[in-house]
């Protein structure tokens, strides 16, 4: 009589909540001006506009060899390592 659609239908994942967020990456994008000087191992810090007064540190991991132009300014992404044991 009638015929069986989507039987193994499952629904989409949302979102993921990460088991464990002591280590955390943060993806950023480096100027073109400012590449040069930057290298995997090196420091860096930075603050997020929850916290505007309160610095982060993190450790470079590494960096994109392939540039990003957005508007006309020329980036490359770089990943970070973030220890938030906080």
């Amino acid at each position: 009589p009638g015929q069986t659609v989507a039987s193994s239908l499952q629904a989409p994942v949302l979102f993921v909540i990460a088991a464990d967020l002591r280590n955390m990456e943060l993806k950023a994008a480096v100027d073109e001006a400012d590449i040069g000087a930057v290298k995997p191992g090196q420091h860096a810090r930075f603050t997020v506009d929850a916290f505007p007064e309160r610095p982060f540190d993190a450790e470079i991991r590494d960096i994109s060899y392939a540039s990003v132009t957005t508007d006309g300014v020329v980036t490359y992404d770089a990943r970070f390592e973030v220890d938030n044991n906080e």
